[in-house]
Order: C-alpha cells, then structure tokens, then sequence
C-alpha cells in the first residue's frame, strides 16, 4: 500500500484466528487506527508476497496475535512476517516501540514458539471482549507518542532458564556496527556503479547478465543487490544473521523493482544456502526457494548463472516433492545433463563443477563427485564453499586423511565457520583428539557467533563433552537461542545435550530433569509432525534414560520398521545402535553396528574414535564383539592402543640455575633419563623429539599423555650452582596429575652425578614394573638396578667428558649447520678427555653426517662425510651392543651407497631397539624400491615418535615414492604445522602439488619454503610447471650456480622432471663425484621417471649399487 501513512497497525496471525483477528481490526478501526489486515492468507504470489514485506518495513507498530493455533503450527507465512518483524527492530532505538504482541487464548508467554525479541517486550493478553478498548487506547497513545511506553519492556519472569537474556545496550552497539557496515557497503556500491554500469561483481554468487527487462544500471534496486552481495560475499555461509540481513536488502530491492533478475538470484542462493545448511529447512523456507528459482528462471532464461543457482535448488532434497527414491534419482539425472550442457558452454565455472559433483554424490558416484569437487576448488580459486563440499564428500566416504590435507590448504585461506567445524569433526571423530578439538574451539579464529549456530554449538559441545569437561560443553548449551537444533550432525531437543553433559558431571538430578524436558519437546515435535524421526529418536533416549525401558525399547523397534529401505537422513549422522546400547539392547545395537558398517550411506562412518570416545557405547565395552568391531572400524594408520601402564613420556627438566646458560645440563640430565629408560625390556617411551615438543608450553600431564599416548609423565628440574647440582624428579599418572612417586637429589658433587641419575631411572623403572605386576620387591629392585647398569653402556665416568658432551648434545639438537659446527668442536674435546666414549663418538657420528647432508659448500660436505665415517666406526667398536653406535653407523652407510652393511646394521639395530630402528628401516627400504616396506616402517616411526617434523618429511617424501601422494601431502602439512621452519616442508607440499597437475598451488607452497636450496629448486619446478619457462631457467640457474657443489643431485631432479634426460645425466654424474646424499634414494625417485627407458639408467644405478641384480643379490 504505497503512499498509505506511517501511523498504519499491521496485524499478522495464522488463518485459523481470521475471525478473533477481524474483531481486533474493527475495534482498532473504530478508535480511528489505520489497519493492515490481510483477509487474504492464502492467495499468494509474488505480488502479494512484495505487498506484505513492504508493508512491514513501512508500518508503525506490528501486532503479532499468538495462540494455541500458532503454537500448532510450526510452519506458516505468519513466521515469515513475524521474522521480517523482528528483524527491523535491530536497527530501532531501545525507546521505540515497534512490537505490541497479543495473546487471545490462554497460551504462556515462556512456551510461545516466538522470535526471542517478541519475549523481550510486554504482552496483551485478550481473551475476551472486555479489555479490547484498553488495548485500543494504549495503541493510540503510542501512535500520537503521549505515552513513556517502550518497546523494550523486562523479559517476562516465567521465560525459560536457557532462552538469550533481553538485548543489552552491548547488543546494540553490535547492531550499530552491522548498520555502519551496511553503509560502507553502500558508498562501495555507489562507487561501483559510478565507475562500471551493470551487474555488481561477486565472488561467492555467480552474477547474472542484465536480462531484457532489468532496472537502469546503478538503479536503487541493484545498489540493494550490491549491498546484499557484500554482506552475503564477506560473510559466513552458516551465519544466519548475515544471510537475513542481506535478505531483507534484496527483498527492498525486489519491492523496487520485482523485475531485476540479479535481485532473484542473490534471493534464491540466500534461500538456498539456509536450506541446504538446515539453518531454515522449513517448509515454508524450501517453497519460498522453489517460487524465487522459478522466477528467476522466467526473468533470465539464457543466464547461465540463473540456471546454476537453479540446479543447486532443485538438489535440495525435498524439492517438488521428489522424496521417493527412484523419483528423485529419476530427477537428480535429468539436472546432471542440464548441468552437463552448461559445463560445455563454461568449462572454466567452477559452480557448474560443484553443482555436478553434488548431483553425482546423490547418484553415488563418488570418484566423479570428488574429481567434480576438486575440478570445482582448484577453478575457483579454492573458496571455501567449493572446499567444505569436497570436505563433506570426503568425510562421508570415510576419506579422511584426504578431507585433512584439503582442510589445511582451505583454512590456510580462510578459516570459515564451516571450515573450523570440519575440524573440530576430524580431531574428535578421526583423530580422537579431544584436546585438539577443544583447542580449535578455544582459539581466536572461532568466532562467538558460531557457538550460537546449532552446528558450531553442537561441535563445541561434543569437543568438550567427549574431552569430559562438563561445564564448558553446559555452557555452550545455554548459548544457543532455539530449544530446538535442526543440523545434519545433530538434529533434536537442546535439552539433550545438556542432560548427557549433567550425566557427565555426575549431576543426576539436573540430568533427570532435562531428560524429562527432552520428552515434553519431543511430543510438542511430535504432534506437529508426527514422521519427526529426531523427535522420535530422542523421545526414546530419555525415557530409557528415565527408566521407562519397555516404552523406549518399543519406540526403538518402531524407529527401526521406520528405516527398512532407504537410510533416513537423520540417522546418517546420528547413529542408530548408539540409541539401542542406551536402551539395553546390546545385540541390536551390535548388530545394527555390524550392518552400518558394511551397508553403503551418504552419512558418516563411524570410526574407531567415535566408538572409543562416545559414552553412548559404555554398555557394550565390556563385550568381546563390541571390541572386535572398534578394532575393526576405521582408524587413522597410526593409531595405536590406548597406551599401556608401562609406558612414559619424559619431559625436559627446568633449568632452575640462575644461570639460563645451563639449560644444555637440564636437557642432558632429562634426555639422558630418557635414553636409559628407553632400553628398559618392557617399557614405552615417548620419543626425545616428539616430548621435547612441549617445552615452554606448560602442558597438562592430560594433553601429554594423550598427544604422545603415554599413561605415565615424568618431570622434573635442575638446580646448578658452583660446582654442584640439584636434582628434583616427580612421576605422574597421565589421566589424573596424580604423583605416583617423586623425589629430591643433592646438593651432589659432579662425580655424584653418574650414580644419582643410575637411581633415578632405576626408580622410576622399578615404580612403572611394579604398578603392572605387582612385583616391587626388592628382589625387583635389584634387578632395575642392574637393567639400568647395563642401558648405561657406552657412557663415560669423566666429569668433564660428561660436561662436553651435554654441551654438544644440545646444540646438535637445534638442528643449524652453525649448532653443527660448535657442537662437532664439543665433542672432539668430549671424545679427546675420554677416547672410550662410545655415545660421545656416536652422536659425532650423526653430526658429521648432518654437516655432510646439509653443507652449503664442498669442503664442508667432505669433512662430514669422513667425520661420520670415523666416528662411526669407532662407536662400534668400542660398544658393538649399544644402539646409538649403529645408528650413527647405519645413517653412514646410507650416503656411502654401502647397502649390504645398512641392511645388516638395520637387523642388529631392530634387534637392540626396535624404534630407534624404524626411520632406518624406512630410509633403507626407500632406497631399495621397497616401497611397502618403507611406508610400513615410516608408519610405525611417526607412531612412536608424533610431533617429530624432520620424520613426518621423510615419511612424507617416502609416500612420494611409493606414489601416495594425498597421504603424503598430509604428512607434510603437519609437519610444518608444527614448524613454520621446518626443512623441505613447503618444498615437499609443492613438489606433491606439481605431480598433481597443481602448478598453481605449487608455486604458492614453493614460495613459503625456508631452505634456501629447496626454495630455488620447488621454485625452478614450479614455474617450468605452470610454462613460465623463463622463470623456470632462471630458478633453474640460480640454483645450479650457487648451489651446485651441495644441490647437485636436486639440479638433476629438476632436468629429469623436464625430461631432459642428457643434463640429467650429466648431473647425476656431478652428484656422485661429490658423494651427494640424495643418491640414496634415486632407484625409487618419482622425478627421475622419465630416465628409465634410458640406457644409461641402469648403468647409472650400478655406479651406486642399486642395479636389479645387485638388489637382487641383497635379497
């Protein structure tokens, strides 16, 4: 009603009151108040549909009448108008009054199914004909403003304990930001129109041409359209405010204009997007979305982006009533050749990719889904919702290692809410890494809004449930507004979740009380909609939960008749056995697990953590079934069993000295603690790299024990001061904090020292035997005792010896060619005061083999290679049984091409200690073409030692090999998650990108590596990728140039990727003159692939031992 006045009463309720309604307008009527009162409910149409929005936007008060017949439906075009409603109170004054509600029956003000700012303001409640003049006065008063009436009148004191308090004056300040930000969109639209006439530009929504009949370019609807597509662009997919806020500019611009096209394609995505993140999957959400599709599509027949945003509605499911299987494969296939058709027009549209990768994962197709999604990220750049597609495709055919390295690459780019709760997903329910998860929850990249979106609040949740911590994951509940969450991974009564927190808590009563409130809002559910599974589902949780056994397991097996045939969408995500254990019966939930797991289903596996981590399964752990079938679920490769009463993780002591220079000599101490308990039979301890990972990080014993699977934790300081030393030492149980044993040491003199640390590892040694067999006698003891006497071979009695070598030790351990060069003077004089030193020899041994590998110039490399040589040698000799001299030997023999002595070095080692062994075996196997061998072992490696970045590389580069290239990606992003600094790391993700056909990403990763030589080399890959082949050269130059004499080998894989096989060669030749490293590993190197129809190949290979008869002699 264009031009109508301002004073104007816009009355909104549910047809069945049409006739208590008419009443209230006549009265209105006869005070003198304009009414808006549509007659009309049912009529519909756009036209219709335009007249009500304006109306609300233009009206003075809004009347919404509540009673029992709104609270029945949970549907109806009055939401609509009462969500329109309360939407324009954000950008109102807390002095206005705007909101008048009344109540015409005897419906409660805290049970009324109404947007939360209805509850903020007073109510009239007019059940008769008697107080109707009043309401009429109060409503002149407030129209002609002689009344101190707000709209912002108290919460009405009967609200529900978990509802969103009234809007503080913080709130607004919120809402002033949002408005501020729509004006800057504004004045950008305006700029854009004045510099470039037609349709805005966007980069989530694909633009539509002009069509025939669209507005004058610059036009008050397409500034709207401009404004919408910027709030919709730079916000969050799974924000609900952002999407209704740019839903009510683009329905103003639609009330300008019903004719501009690009208006009704920002519309349909908005709908579109809320109905496929189940942020409004109502039904009057998904006939608004099929009515804007379908007008879009007759205002732009041609535009292609108007088809695509079309395709995308139609594979929502539910559409045209297509819910019937055969129906809507019948009809998925009728979009994917639509699809097809415009994919020929725009090969290069990465929406078209995603629509068709959608279409295909309905179809169940899933290789061409994936390779549809991957064509779809790499197209567009990698937006993230091209990466949460591939993501959730992935996640739901149980890929979840692949899902990781495409969650690292999206959030690298942005960190989207979707994106952060795919990974609160993937550390619970493949890692079961709940310190993790809650970590991602914690972090500044969360953001608050999140937390109040049923999905994020449902992840925070389980990240803190199944971490145990009941009151985080309570509080994440009374965060959320709706009494209600409707999401793909949890659909169903917030009171849920708050009940299985208070169970967790040990809270029974407030758990008994919520589970009552969880049935009241199932059978509200219920009655509305009585096919609700969820409802349903929960219903039958918490009567079984309240002790009502035989009435849940009757609703199990009615649950169960339910989902014969097709899987219902709901119990893709939540599990139907896990409902089954809760209500005692075990061989059904057992069963339904078996079925689950061999059935195929859009939904989500369940995995070996979720079985582990969910208390929903606690009534079956102790069946021997149950166990076979978490043995069998899919688990990461290196998981491994929950860690054994014997087993440790050692921690770096506190350097307490005043001097801070003495942190070598607590490092030592702790480290050498640790190496002993290491060759302990029977004992597992976390390796030196992956417990040093927490210095400086003041760790719970909880997140060690968990991050390193260690049941046990030791830690401890030192204390130096003048010539001597003050040990403290303290054994923890990982789980509780609790201290099983500590102990004090000193003041000892350095001649002391041997003997105290003797007793300290003979101590704890003894305590970890005992707390598994009960044996702490001292007979025990006594054999500890003589256990750590004989892991302490190859040590040395001299004080100063023992001084030297900590020195070096810890600088050998900072991982620098100039920490390599002190550390190598420390031990020459450790190893000149004690020319017996078997470990002083050995790590000079591995320093020398380090400055051989990583030297910048030749002089350097040949130094190392004989200082490894010798010192290795005489490691043996003098401690023909100690481990870190074979070690050191083996690590020799890999760069001197010596491989029958590393294959009977590695046997002698595997049998002295089996993990130190394991990264040798992997480096042995690769350099052998053992492909299986090597990856086996690199698995088992990074097992034992997690958070060890140089390992994850090597194993990294080991999947290379063997031609596991997403593993190996995944490899090579977490070890330079845990260091940025992390040698070869970026060089490694690039160098996995190009053989992906990547060139692009391979560059970008190229371009972050922090080793120089590595750098020019991905660099030089890279751009010879992409064609750029004068930057190629030029890289290419530079990294022969300067760093030829040390990289020769890595200037042969550059030609050989090329395929120019005669610099190849003549590089390769280069690389054996200079005893070059990298050699080892040329009989499996992907980048020499194009060498091998080459005769020289095999001639090459028997330069340096790796000819076939030469392996196979080895064999």
């Amino acid at each position: 009603m264009t031009g109508a006045p301002p004073s104007a009463v816009f009355l909104s309720y549910a047809s069945q009151d049409a006739a208590a309604v008419q009443r209230i307008a006549e009265a209105l009527r006869a005070a003198g108040v304009e009414v808006w009162f549509d007659r009309d409910e049912l009529v519909g149409g756009d036209a219709w549909d335009a007249k009500i929005r304006r109306q609300i936007a233009e009206c003075a008060l809004f009347v919404p009448v509540i009673s029992a017949a709104t609270q029945a439906r949970r549907e109806g075009y009055f939401r609509i108008e009462w969500r329109l409603a309360a939407q324009r109170t954000h950008a109102m004054s807390d002095d206005t009054t705007f909101l008048l509600p009344v109540v015409i029956d005897d419906t409660r003000d805290a049970d009324a199914r109404v947007p939360a700012e209805f509850k903020a303001v007073q109510w009239t409640r007019l059940p008769g004909s008697e107080s109707i003049e009043k309401f009429c006065a109060r409503v002149q008063r407030v129209l002609t403003g002689t009344t101190g009436e707000t709209a912002m009148f108290a919460a009405t004191e009967n609200a529900q304990s978990l509802l969103p308090p009234p809007r503080t004056q913080a709130g607004r300040a919120w809402r002033t930001w949002r408005w501020g930000g729509l004006v800057a969109a504004g004045i950008a639209a305006t700029l854009y129109f004045g510099l470039k006439p037609g349709a805005p530009r966007s980069s989530g929504v694909p633009a539509s041409p002009p069509p025939k009949t669209a507005a004058a370019p610059g036009s008050e609807a397409q500034k709207l359209v401009a404004q919408a597509r910027k709030i919709y662009d730079d916000g969050d997919e799974l924000n609900r405010e952002n999407l209704l806020l740019a839903e009510e500019l683009v329905q103003r611009a639609i009330d300008r204009d019903p004719a501009e096209a690009s208006a009704w394609e920002l519309a349909t995505w908005l709908s579109y997007t809320m109905v496929w993140h189940s942020i409004d999957g109502s039904e009057a959400r998904r006939d608004q979305l099929s009515r804007q599709a379908t007008r879009l599509l007759a205002l732009a027949p041609e535009s292609v982006s108007a088809r695509i945003v079309h395709a995308n509605a139609r594979l929502t499911p539910g559409w045209a009533g297509a819910t019937v299987q055969s129906t809507r494969e019948k009809a998925i296939q009728e979009i994917e050749r639509d699809l097809q058709v415009l994919a020929q027009r725009e090969p290069e549209n990465w929406q078209i990719q995603r629509a068709l990768a959608t279409a295909y994962r309905f179809l169940n197709r899933t290789d061409e889904s994936i390779a549809a999604m991957r064509r779809a990220v790499a197209l567009s750049g990698g937006h993230p919702t091209a990466v949460g597609d591939l993501i959730n495709v992935l996640v739901r055919r149980g890929r979840h290692t692949e899902a990781e390295t495409v969650l690292a690459s999206g959030l690298a780019r942005r960190p989207t809410g979707r994106l952060l709760t795919f990974a609160v997903l993937l550390k619970t329910r493949w890692r079961g890494d709940t310190a993790a998860a809650v970590s991602s929850v914690e972090s500044e990249a969360w953001p608050a809004w999140l937390t109040r979106e049923d999905r994020g609040a449902f992840f925070a949740w389980q990240a803190y449930f199944w971490a145990g911590r009941a009151d985080p994951a309570l509080a994440v509940v009374r965060g959320v507004p709706r009494d209600y969450l409707r999401d793909a991974n949890f659909s169903g009564p917030r009171a849920v979740l708050s009940a299985r927190a208070y169970e967790r808590a040990g809270q029974t009563v407030a758990a008994q009380a919520d589970w009552r409130q969880v049935v009241q809002v199932a059978e509200r559910e219920l009655a509305l909609h009585p096919d609700e599974l969820s409802a349903l589902y929960w219903k039958a949780w918490a009567l079984a939960r309240l002790g009502d056994l035989e009435t849940a397991r009757t609703l199990c097996a009615l649950i169960q008749q339910r989902s014969q045939g097709d899987q219902p969408v709901f119990l893709r995500g939540t599990h139907l056995s896990a409902l089954l254990a809760t209500a005692g019966l075990v061989d059904a939930a057992l069963q339904d697990l078996r079925t689950y797991r061999t059935a195929f289903t859009d939904g989500y596996v369940i995995t070996r953590a979720v079985l582990e981590l969910d208390p929903a399964f606690d009534p079956l752990r102790a069946d021997p079934r149950f166990q076979e079938i978490v043995q069998a679920a899919p688990a990461p490769a290196e998981a491994t069993a929950k860690p054994g009463e014997k087993s440790v993780a050692v921690l770096p002591f506190v350097n307490q000295s005043a001097d801070k220079d003495n942190e070598y000599f607590s490092d030592g101490i702790a480290e050498e603690l640790l190496t002993v308990l290491q060759k302990i039979p029977g004992l597992r301890v976390a390796a030196r790299t992956s417990a040093w990972s927490f210095r400086g990080k003041n760790p719970t014993a909880q997140e060690v024990g968990e991050k390193l699977g260690a049941a046990h934790v030791v830690e401890g300081s030192v204390q130096k001061f003048g010539n001597k030393v003050k040990i403290t030492a303290r054994l923890s149980r990982a789980a509780t904090n609790v201290a099983v044993w500590s102990k004090s040491f000193g003041p000892l003199e350095p001649t002391d020292l041997f003997a105290t640390q003797s007793e300290l590892a003979a101590a704890i040694a003894t305590e970890l035997r005992g707390r598994l067999t009960g044996d702490s006698t001292g007979v025990a003891a006594t054999e500890m005792v003589a256990l750590v006497q004989a892991a302490q071979k190859g040590g040395t009695k001299n004080a100063e010896a023992h001084e030297l070598y900590l020195r070096g030790k810890f600088l050998a351990n900072q991982f620098s060619l100039e920490s390599f060069a002190r550390a190598e003077a420390l031990l020459q004089q450790a190893v000149e005061r004690d020319s017996n030193f078997a470990l002083a020899w050995a790590l000079l041994a591995q320093v020398g083999r380090l400055r051989s590998g990583w030297g910048n110039t030749r002089p350097e490399v040949e130094a190392g290679y004989a200082l490894s040589e010798r010192a290795s040698g005489r490691a043996v000799e003098l401690a023909p049984d100690l481990p870190e001299a074979h070690l050191a030997r083996v690590n020799f023999q890999l760069i001197a091409f010596d491989w029958k002595g590393a294959r009977a070095s590695v046997r002698r080692l595997l049998e002295l200690a089996p993990t130190t062994a394991l990264e040798s075996e992997m480096r042995l196997a690769t350099a052998l073409g053992e492909r299986d061998r090597a990856v086996a072992a690199g698995r088992k490696a990074v097992a034992a030692d997690p958070v060890n970045p140089e390992l994850r590389v090597n194993f990294a580069f080991a999947l290379v090999n063997a031609r596991r290239l997403e593993d190996a990606e995944a490899e090579f992003r977490r070890a330079v998650e845990m260091s940025v600094a992390s040698p070869v790391g970026y060089a490694g993700i690039a160098l996995v990108k190009l053989l992906q056909g990547k060139a692009g990403e391979a560059a970008a990763a190229a371009n972050r590596e922090s080793s120089g030589w590595a750098r020019t080399q991905a660099i030089a890959l890279a751009r010879w990728g992409e064609g750029d082949r004068a930057g190629a050269e030029a890289a290419l130059a530079e990294l022969s140039e300067r760093e030829g004499d040390v990289a020769a080998y890595q200037v042969a894989q550059v030609y050989g990727f090329r395929g120019d096989a005669d610099n190849a060669f003549r590089w390769l030749e280069r690389a054996l003159r200079q005893r070059d490293p990298g050699l080892s590993f040329c009989g499996s190197e992907i980048l020499f692939e194009s060498l091998h129809a080459d005769p020289r190949w095999p001639a090459f290979l028997r330069k340096i031992g790796l000819h076939d008869e030469q392996l196979q002699e080895l064999r």
